[in-house]
């Protein structure tokens, strides 16, 4: 569902550059350098397990994208304020961080005038993310959502654009 989301509302331009936040397993960095023309991906861990399997994986792979792997706590990182056409933050990255809105407006504040955000959070029912009011604080707008049962507790797909 995440790759059709993407792929129906994240048309990604010639030479985007493009962070995502929470690489896992490596598989969503993965898929996004192929999405890649001309551009480049950033990828942010504060696990370095993470970012030395997606490093061994793209080697292994000889995947000829331009990314740069960072270990590091996305909340500790200056200096990229305004640098990323897209942004993404997908799968258990809002839950785990423990940081909720604070890491979604991390990532908002990486985004480009006319970039956006591809947000996926799995959360319970009872907890809720302020996307409407985060969107208002940060000059976006949410573009497109989607709510997806498939997990038991529900997936949301949010596509916010920065104006």
């Amino acid at each position: 569902m995440l790759a059709k989301f993407f792929e129906e509302h994240f048309p990604v331009p010639d030479g985007a550059d493009v962070c995502n936040i929470g690489i896992g397993a490596g598989y969503w960095d993965r898929y996004l350098c192929y999405q890649l023309r001309g551009g480049s991906l950033t990828s942010i861990d504060v696990l370095a397990d993470c970012c030395r399997a997606l490093r061994e994986g793209l080697e292994n792979e000889k995947n000829p994208a331009r990314v740069t792997v960072l270990n590091a706590d996305v909340m500790d990182l200056a200096g990229m304020e305004g640098a990323f056409d897209i942004v993404t933050m997908v799968g258990s990255t809002v839950r785990e961080s423990g940081r909720g809105a604070a890491i979604v407006e991390k990532a908002l504040s990486l985004i480009k005038p006319g970039g956006s955000l591809c947000l996926q959070t799995l959360l319970d029912e009872g907890e809720a993310l302020p996307v409407d009011a985060l969107c208002a604080k940060h000059g976006a707008a949410v573009a497109a959502h989607l709510f997806d049962p498939a997990y038991g507790y529900g997936a949301r797909y949010w596509k916010i654009a920065k104006i």
